[in-house]
């Protein structure tokens, strides 16, 4: 027979695994668990985070749109909402339009979540840095067609990280026009 540890070995394997089969109880305790170690053990929070990223609950989704609304969710947890961002607006749209009211990053996440052509407009003319950065790179990642010359225009920009977003995005892009104004910044250089 197992031991104790093994037992305990694999129950841990089999949730950290989760997918569709976490009942709404055991996921609502854990985010409830996950916020109150974020204010006592925030290394500790974030290891529990990594844990349910592979589990698919409405708890579990409300929870990681906070994360982005207030800044502090990181990659998977960005890379996991946008791969389900179908499922997002179909089931959970409230939460996800709540996440344009946070942080400039979250601003430009969101527009990604969204696919919101108006917000991508907003943003390129009137975003700030961080939000235009955040936007560039998700929509590299979900291939939103964003307004070549709206997006060149940051390549001046005086962030240095604004400017390597931007180019990242027109190489991803990769449209003889994106390519035409790539290379024309790297003149004599192989691309």
């Amino acid at each position: 027979p197992p031991t104790a540890t093994e037992i305990r070995t694999l129950l841990g394997q089999q949730l950290s695994l989760g997918g569709e089969f976490i009942s709404d109880a055991l996921a609502r305790a854990t985010v409830d668990r996950i916020e109150a170690l974020d204010k006592r053990d925030p290394q500790l929070a974030a290891a529990y985070r990594k844990i349910i990223l592979a589990w698919k609950n409405p708890a579990i989704n409300i929870m990681l749109l906070r994360d982005v609304k207030r800044g502090t969710a990181d990659l998977d947890t960005i890379t996991r909402l946008l791969a389900n961002r179908k499922m997002l607006r179909e089931k959970h749209s409230p939460d996800l339009f709540d996440v344009r009211t946070g942080t400039p990053l979250a601003v430009g996440i969101a527009a990604c979540l969204l696919e919101d052509n108006g917000d991508y407009e907003t943003i390129l003319d009137t975003g700030s840095a961080e939000t235009k950065i955040a936007l560039f790179a998700c929509a590299r990642l979900i291939r939103a067609q964003l307004v070549v010359e709206k997006v060149a225009a940051n390549l001046t920009a005086k962030q240095p990280l604004l400017v390597k977003a931007a180019e990242a995005y027109l190489i991803s892009e990769d449209s003889p026009q994106a390519r035409a104004i790539v290379l024309s910044r790297h003149g004599g250089e192989a691309m």
